[in-house]
């Protein structure tokens, strides 16, 4: 005759799996996103100004490709280096111009903004918007910070915990017949 495990460690049980199940998918979602940018050079950038809302909300993840700027249109959404080479801006393009050097300058506003930028952006590539994925901007900067970090830490350490961890196994007792 066998027990029954408890309904805690029933509980137990459907918690591990579940979780083995989020974390695969977890995984197998980093994997693809991983390759996606090996193969195609897709950088993923968090939005952190609402200068672009609604089309490109605060805090969203976008993902952007390198591409030459002759390839780039007035409409396009693209990633250009800041002037001063202190980061980049994500906005939409308003023109484009070739001085004499055959350099392309880029004109650029977002869309929630009165007026263009005020310098333009002199550039050979840029990021060209491809997807947008809301929220995920927020996360992953605050993976960057200590805190973030700690939280990650934390919760590996906890999933770990729980699937390795071995479940309590059903005892067998002994049939007093069979003795």
């Amino acid at each position: 005759m066998t027990s029954t495990p408890g309904p805690m460690i029933a509980v137990f049980s459907v918690i591990r799996s579940a979780l083995l199940w989020i974390g695969a998918a977890i995984g197998t979602l980093c994997l693809i996103l991983f390759l996606l940018g090996v193969a195609f050079g897709i950088r993923p950038q968090a939005v952190v100004s609402g200068s672009m809302e609604p089309t490109l909300p605060t805090g969203s993840l976008i993902l952007v490709k390198p591409e030459p700027v002759v390839d780039v249109r007035a409409g396009d959404i693209v990633t250009a280096a800041l002037p001063d080479g202190r980061g980049t801006v994500t906005h939409r393009v308003v023109a484009l111009d070739k001085d004499r050097n055959g350099v392309t300058s880029l004109t650029l506003k977002g869309d929630a903004n009165l007026a263009d930028d005020p310098v333009p952006y002199p550039v050979a590539t840029v990021g060209k918007h491809l997807a947008t994925i809301p929220g995920l901007g927020t996360l992953a900067l605050a993976f960057r910070t200590p805190a973030g970090l700690a939280a990650v830490a934390l919760v590996t350490v906890v999933f770990l915990a729980v699937v390795l961890l071995p479940g309590r196994k059903a005892r067998r007792r002994p049939d007093r017949a069979h003795r």
